[in-house]
């Protein structure tokens, strides 16, 4: 009687569980027109996974009954709602009524480019501890990272600078499919926050979509949006859409007493390898998109004049040449 009493527990505990959990699809479309908001960023915060919606808005997170959620995206106010388990819920989200930076244009008779980039400096470093480079790049990894987005500084020192276009490098891993290099990103611009000096304030309330090709030198053309650089530099995200038509499985092999080679277990991911480096300046700051707030992981604290580690990347400014 006793094993049939706690057969009974365990069974009314497990459909429980499963009565609780729930899979459900989140809408996102603006507040002004019912426009869909493609690759908006959806967190469950009391179970942390962050997923993004497809190009119609559509997201797709799991979690259990009453779990606290938030929806963001660029130019909008975040929206906090709670997990229903209803097929499909619609938000809403209101316009960010902020205003942004002030872009002052120069206008000039004369303009020059100026290249700025952090991988040539690399072979000036002298130290034995510098020039080791262990830090191959960023990754994106489903469910276990928090870490959504990754923030790196430019702060060249040049007055009334605006940025022409921003590069970086990506690999497409062994084991991954081809396609993981296709994997679309979100670019944002920040300005760099006075205190703290992590990014601040957004300089562009409009979502930059970026949708590689093949692997390699990425460059990203900026200039249309006349952003001139303040002067103390400008922060430059990047982030993986973290959607389910994107992800890979990677897998980790372990070889048994008998010397066979086999699937010890996996975990999904997103796209390739941002490509990595130790860099004076151009610090990289990560964005946990849970606690909502930009942290420095490992390293000194920014600025700093040593080197750290950074992602291979460089920026083609434009100056005024008119002396």
């Amino acid at each position: 009687m006793q094993r049939k009493i706690s057969f009974l527990l365990i069974l009314i505990a497990t459909i429980s569980v499963a009565h609780n959990t729930a899979a459900q699809q989140i809408k996102v479309v603006s507040s002004v027109d019912n426009s869909p908001l493609p690759f908006a960023t959806v967190t469950n915060h009391s179970h942390p996974l962050l997923v993004s919606a497809d190009q119609d808005g559509v997201a797709h997170i799991t979690g259990s009954i009453g779990d606290t959620l938030s929806v963001s995206y660029v130019g909008y106010n975040t929206a906090v709602l709670f997990l229903t388990g209803d097929k499909i819920q619609i938000i809403h989200l209101l316009l960010d009524q902020k205003l942004l930076p002030a872009i002052t244009i120069h206008n000039c008779r004369k303009t020059k480019e100026f290249n700025y980039n952090n991988f040539r400096a690399v072979k000036k470093l002298k130290t034995s501890n510098e020039t080791q480079n262990n830090f191959r790049g960023v990754i994106w990894i489903k469910g276990t990272n928090s870490s959504s987005r990754i923030a790196v500084r430019l702060n060249p020192m040049k007055a009334n600078a605006t940025l022409k276009d921003f590069s970086f490098w990506l690999e497409k891993e062994r084991e991954a499919p081809d396609s993981s290099v296709l994997t679309p990103l979100l670019i944002s611009l920040y300005e760099v926050a006075d205190i703290t000096n992590m990014p601040g304030e957004l300089i562009s309330n409009a979502p930059i979509f970026y949708f590689p090709k093949k692997s390699g030198k990425q460059t990203i053309r900026l200039d249309t949006l006349h952003v001139r650089i303040p002067d103390r530099g400008i922060y430059v995200s990047l982030q993986y859409i973290m959607n389910e038509a994107y992800e890979w499985k990677q897998f980790y092999w372990h070889t048994d007493s008998a010397g066979i080679k086999k699937i010890d277990t996996f975990r999904f991911r997103y796209g390739g390898i941002i490509r990595g480096l130790r860099a004076r300046d151009f610090e990289m700051v990560w964005y946990n998109g849970i606690r909502n707030e930009w942290l420095l992981l490992g390293g000194p604290a920014v600025p700093n004049k040593g080197s750290r580690d950074s992602i291979k990347c460089e920026a083609t400014l434009i100056l005024c040449d008119d002396d």
